[in-house]
């Protein structure tokens, strides 16, 4: 699961209300077991209101959100899709979905350089880093990484 927060808002991937009070944390193909059927997880994005701690909105994004990241500002959240091999910035103003941006296979974690000037995506199934650039929203470059990366740490040199 990834969690973002500012001020009194936070934003979670991959959360759904099973029953009354429960929150259960997965990827869209977790099932959520009811008496006598199972059903999908629902992928999305939950914006949560941390003064009165209850989900204020839902966003549906795609069949399989994996991972996300926040700009500093809280102006944009960007989210991996494993399903179509991108990653979809929104502008948490106005919950805008902007137009999605073209990784590597199966992208998941990302994460800002501490400038805010770059994402790094790590994706999974093609063993590189989509190098994307913020302000223009465009991938810079692939950059090979080894057999399935799974998290990334920035450190400025």
């Amino acid at each position: 699961m990834q969690v973002f927060s500012r001020r009194n808002t936070l934003v979670a991937l991959g959360l759904a209300a099973v029953s009354p009070g429960i929150l259960a944390v997965g990827t869209p193909t977790a099932k959520a077991q009811t008496p006598g059927r199972s059903m999908k997880t629902p992928s999305g994005l939950e914006i949560i209101d941390t003064w009165r701690t209850e989900i204020s909105e839902s966003m549906v994004l795609g069949s399989a959100p994996t991972g996300g990241a926040m700009l500093g500002n809280a102006a944009l959240v960007y989210v991996t899709d494993a399903s179509t091999n991108s990653v979809t910035p929104i502008e948490m103003a106005t919950r805008h979905l902007l137009s999605p941006i073209s990784t590597g296979s199966n992208p998941g974690p990302c994460a800002l350089d501490p400038s805010g000037d770059l994402l790094l995506v790590a994706d999974e199934d093609s063993a590189d880093l989509a190098v994307i650039r913020v302000r223009t929203q465009s991938l810079i470059t692939m950059i090979p990484v080894g057999v399935r990366p799974r998290s990334i740490a920035v450190k400025v040199f």
